[in-house]
């Protein structure tokens, strides 16, 4: 019998926590993946970072933020 498993980051949220909203305004803000991790206060940083980074709403996210703060010079995703 086999046994389906979930790849853990198909089931990612669509609405973005609170940390989830602070890391995007750091990173916006030209801070690094795991800089901004840490001060969110995320207990493994690095790997909070790159979970967070593959999730395509956290990455529209941060490009929305950019693209808010200056318009003209905001990178696209």
């Amino acid at each position: 019998m086999t046994v389906k498993v979930r790849h853990p980051m198909r089931n990612y949220l669509t609405k973005l926590t609170v940390n989830m909203e602070a890391f995007c305004k750091l990173k916006a803000a030209g801070l690094g993946n795991m800089e901004a991790a840490r001060q969110v206060g995320y207990g493994q940083p690095g790997t909070a970072a790159y979970r967070l980074m593959c999730q395509p709403h956290v990455r529209a996210a941060i490009a929305r933020i950019k693209a808010e703060a200056d318009p003209t010079t905001a990178e696209h995703w």
